[in-house]
């Protein structure tokens, strides 16, 4: 959401320009990309053009916890990004992505500090190349998600005496309760009873 007052009155002209600047951070390394046909530097970075369609018109801003999910699809990327994307899953899974919304004015200069749009972890990528007159041109398909699916996925502490010795190497309140479950002692007979 823009809240700056600069950014405000910019939105209220008609030579005004919205870009987006996309942070992937990979385990070796961030890249930085926006949907703007020139570079971008902001906040110590070069921001390099892409063709990007996040699907942003898609997020809403909403006060409950619902689930946001986005793919966003990125061509041309630069080999390195696509050496990423091919590379194991450990190198973008789990890994966050932010997406921020710059306003421009008419010289296409920033104005303000942009504002984070939306916030979540990389989940799956899909890759596509294509091979023309001037080499390769690779693309690639994000699939993101917001914390919400990040949360409802954490593994549970399960009560066994492996995961209590991970825990508390040495415990030994744990050992038998397996044994107990699986084979219940009966502790009055059913003779004992009826006397």
């Amino acid at each position: 959401m823009i809240t700056g007052s600069t950014e405000i009155a910019k939105l209220s002209t008609h030579h005004v320009g919205i870009a987006y600047l996309i942070k992937f951070e990979f385990t070796s390394g961030t890249v930085y990309y926006t949907n703007f046909d020139k570079a971008i530097t902001w906040d110590g970075h070069t921001w390099t053009p892409t063709t990007v369609t996040p699907q942003v018109s898609s997020l809403k801003e909403t006060s409950s916890l619902a689930s946001q999910d986005l793919n966003i699809s990125l061509s041309p990327v630069s080999e390195a990004t696509v050496a990423l994307a091919l590379g194991a899953p450990e190198e973008y899974r789990g890994k966050t992505c932010t997406i921020y919304m710059a306003v421009l004015d008419d010289t296409l200069a920033l104005v303000g500090t942009p504002k984070i749009r939306w916030y979540g972890f990389m989940d799956s990528i899909q890759v596509a190349t294509e091979v023309t007159d001037n080499g390769v041109i690779g693309g690639i398909n994000i699939k993101c998600e917001n914390g919400t699916n990040v949360l409802s996925r954490i593994k549970t502490y399960r009560m066994n005496n492996v995961q209590q010795q991970l825990r508390v190497p040495g415990d030994k309140g744990f050992e038998y309760i397996e044994k107990l479950i699986a084979e219940p002692i009966t502790w009055l007979s059913v003779k004992f009873q009826r006397v």
